[in-house]
């Protein structure tokens, strides 16, 4: 495989949120040098697996990765672009364990759009992974797959570490074949800091075209709405793909992955790229529920 290639695991249970995530995994590697690994993970513990013999477990292993194929097929995912893990153990562990094994550049999700408060932030089992991953997670609602790649959104809070999040933007960008959209909120009106911020992001722009992608850069004031839902309203004007950092309020990052993050990923009708810098203590959630 060349070293180019961009391996995405997508973990599927055979629901039709999973079904969203390999959608959308799809959609990325089409016409691109990506590779999709769809991991299926059984739990020994839990029925039918617990009741099986050996002869039973080994037929119901060929078996899911049979329904795996016939599902990528469905997709019309290129053979050579498709392969399958059934794997056994905890499922947020084995998904967290199975990428950095298969040197996974990335994880795709489906998430279901509940609003019950317990399930609001994503799902629970997607929430670990989000807040656990060291590599970027790309959640998707049901229905709101994407082939439109055209723009890569990048909010930046210019005041604090953009070194992370600037390099990772690149690279998708050029895979993807996207414009980054670099752009950041401001509520205050002072004209000496909106100046800097402005040179801030000009600086951010140069260094992005000095590595030969496109990219724009947009400081917005803005009073009354929310930042969040400026960021909703520019992303539904500038569609595509949008790369959020999760690093806000690290101690409750098992709960909440910052506010802000939080209700982008809960508000998109579109793909987020989820990213913890490495410099943050990755916080591990006992929220019921999480396996």
């Amino acid at each position: 495989m060349n070293q180019s290639t961009i391996k995405i695991l997508v973990p599927i249970d055979f629901s039709d949120q999973s079904f969203s995530g390999l959608r959308q995994a799809k959609y990325i590697a089409q016409g691109r040098d990506v590779k999709i690994i769809a991991l299926h993970v059984v739990r020994e513990n839990m029925p039918p697996w617990n009741i099986f013999d050996e002869s039973d477990k080994k037929m119901y292993v060929g078996k899911i990765h049979e329904k795996l194929r016939i599902l990528s097929e469905a997709e019309k995912i290129k053979a050579e672009q498709f392969s399958t893990l059934v794997l056994f153990g905890k499922l947020c562990d084995t998904i967290l364990l199975t990428s950095k094994e298969t040197e996974a550049d990335c994880i795709v999700m489906g998430t279901t759009a509940a609003t019950n408060i317990k399930k609001k932030i994503i799902g629970s089992n997607a929430l670990r992974i989000v807040a656990e991953s060291d590599i970027p997670v790309i959640t998707v609602k049901i229905g709101c797959e994407t082939k439109n790649f055209n723009n890569l959104i990048l909010p930046l809070d210019l005041a604090k570490e953009t070194r992370e999040k600037v390099p990772l933007a690149i690279r998708f960008a050029k895979l993807l074949g996207s414009t980054i959209k670099a752009v950041s909120f401001v509520s205050t009106s002072d004209e000496k800091v909106i100046t800097n911020l402005k040179n801030q992001m000009a600086l951010v722009v140069d260094f992005i075209a000095s590595r030969e992608t496109p990219c724009t850069g947009e400081v917005i004031q803005y009073s009354g709405k929310s930042r969040k839902q400026k960021m909703l309203n520019y992303s539904k004007e500038n569609p595509g793909i949008i790369l959020i950092t999760t690093h806000q309020q690290p101690e409750i990052i098992g709960v909440l992955l910052g506010s802000f993050a939080a209700d982008i990923v809960n508000g998109a009708k579109f793909p987020v790229m989820s990213i913890i810098p490495s410099g943050i203590i990755q916080y591990a959630s006992k929220m019921p529920g999480i396996q």
